[in-house]
């Protein structure tokens, strides 16, 4: 059997390309790198261009990027693109190159504090402050009815307000300590305490102050520095042998790509920001040293590895504590937890790292302060070329037609209830709020929102009876309901 895969070149003309219905792995590299698309929704009414990395790179003003792509649980390409300083243009990236990769770097650090719980050093809902010694964290009313945990804190529910962000600081500026950090002391540059303002457990709230924590808790415990503790079990075992907490690694004659703003210029006064905050946005990286921490994290999830935690403890990790955050991890998934992800974001630097249970997944890293959509764009490109069962491009049907109108009314069970409109831009759905969201229709029959479109799947369902169904899967299996047809 052939199909097809039609893309547009770059002068705009559109080229059908046979492929076997066997692909080889050039054949989806290629796909990947010449299949993106602008927007995560495509129509069946219109011909979608598709663009290549490169032009999308220059759509973006990214200057370098640098990719991994995991498959069949092994790395399967790995590859630089663009340059690592748009004032040096022979300076090209390469596997070689390292990039901040920012939050990206908590994924590491959750499996860090993981190993001391499999080494039973701590537990998971144990007090923190029964293992601190150096610091503790503030009690007060909200942590008298329930303690900070450890599992708080890696899932951002602990109920801290400060919602760190950090700002990084010149290269050679005197840097502060933890401490300093933990206490917005002098010359730390953050300015909110870390205080527990809700009850643990309850909300979720991002915060990088308590990936802080976890990074005092850490040199706590262990007695290690956090950068030699996290090179003794993460980076040497898993070989991430381009990976480190170094704050100056092209004095030490490392490859390194320049940050760089928004519309793609270089800071003339500094190269790069320094982070000591490690735990939260330390590391330098290559995309394929955090594919192979990928790699260990399914492996150790399917049971094939005990290198840094065990199946068990990835299981806790991969699981939704609050919402659609795991621990230490956010989560993809509507009717169940398909796939693992996070992204960073440092001043000159974003990144995107995503997993799937199954052994797939991807890192692409930038040297650009606005390269989230061209990241989100090669990450979607790479699930279409590899049909991975989250991230890929959507193919959607128009709801225009009146034969949707049999599934417009209101639907209830018990106390939830939502109503389902149609109007000249086809089905809405009122989840019983001010908002009303558009409905997409799948190839397969169910619909989605573009706001939630992995998390969000909904399934019409016409009884024999004449009773009609609203099944409704949402936040990786936490939600699963069926709503019935209020009959008028």
């Amino acid at each position: 059997m052939i199909r097809y895969f039609m893309v547009w070149m770059s002068a705009g003309v559109m080229i059908p390309v046979a492929l076997c219905a066997q692909d080889t792995a050039h054949s989806r590299q290629w796909r990947a790198e010449n299949g993106l698309h602008p927007g995560a929704f495509i129509t069946n009414s219109q011909t979608a261009p598709s663009y290549t990395l490169e032009d999308r790179m220059r759509q973006h003003k990214v200057n370098g990027a640098s990719i991994a792509v995991i498959d069949e649980g092994r790395i399967v390409w790995a590859k630089g693109y663009g340059v690592a300083d748009a004032g040096l243009p022979g300076q090209r990236v390469d596997t070689m190159t390292l990039f901040q990769c920012a939050s990206i770097g908590k994924v590491i650090t959750s499996l860090a504090v993981l190993h001391l719980v499999r080494e039973g050093k701590i537990g998971l809902d144990e007090p923190v402050n029964d293992k601190l010694t150096s610091w503790k964290i503030p009690e007060n009313d909200k942590t008298a009815i329930k303690k900070v945990t450890l599992r708080t804190l890696l899932s951002h529910t602990a109920g801290l307000g400060d919602e760190y962000g950090f700002e990084g600081y010149a290269p050679h500026a005197v840097l502060p300590g933890l401490q300093q950090m933990l206490n917005s002391e002098p010359p730390a540059n953050t300015t909110q305490r870390l205080v527990i303002k809700t009850i643990p457990g309850t909300v979720e709230k991002y915060s990088g102050g308590g990936f802080l924590i976890i990074q005092q808790l850490v040199e706590d415990i262990s007695g290690a520095s956090f950068s030699s503790f996290a090179d003794s079990v993460i980076f040497q075992p898993l070989s991430m042998r381009r990976t480190t907490y170094a704050y100056y690694p092209d004095e030490m004659g490392s490859p390194v790509a320049r940050g760089h703003d928004e519309k793609g210029k270089t800071d003339k006064k500094r190269k790069y920001h320094v982070y000591p905050e490690m735990a939260a946005a330390g590391p330098w990286t290559t995309a394929a040293d955090l594919a192979r921490l990928v790699l260990a994290m399914q492996r150790e999830y399917q049971g094939l590895s005990r290198v840094v935690a065990d199946s068990a403890l990835m299981r806790e990790m991969f699981t939704p504590q609050i919402n659609t955050t795991g621990l230490g991890i956010h989560l993809k998934g509507s009717a169940g937890v398909a796939a693992f992800w996070h992204s960073g974001n440092n001043a000159g630097y974003t990144g995107l790292l995503f997993g799937l249970l199954s052994g797939k997944g991807a890192v692409v890293l930038t040297n650009s302060d606005d390269g989230a959509s061209f990241a989100m764009e090669g990450i979607r490109s790479i699930a279409d070329a590899y049909d991975w069962p989250v991230m890929q491009t959507r193919y959607i049907k128009e709801t225009t037609d009146k034969l949707y109108e049999a599934f417009t009314g209101r639907y209830a069970k018990g106390s939830t209830q939502a109503a389902i409109g149609k109007n000249s831009a086809g089905l809405f759905l009122n989840p019983g709020s001010d908002k009303e969201f558009t409905l997409y229709q799948e190839q397969d029959g169910s619909f989605l929102i573009k706001e939630k479109p992995d998390h969000l799947r909904m399934v019409f369902d016409q009884t024999g009876d004449g009773e009609t169904l609203l099944h409704v899967f949402q936040d990786c299996g936490r939600v699963m309901v069926t709503l019935s047809k209020i009959k008028q």
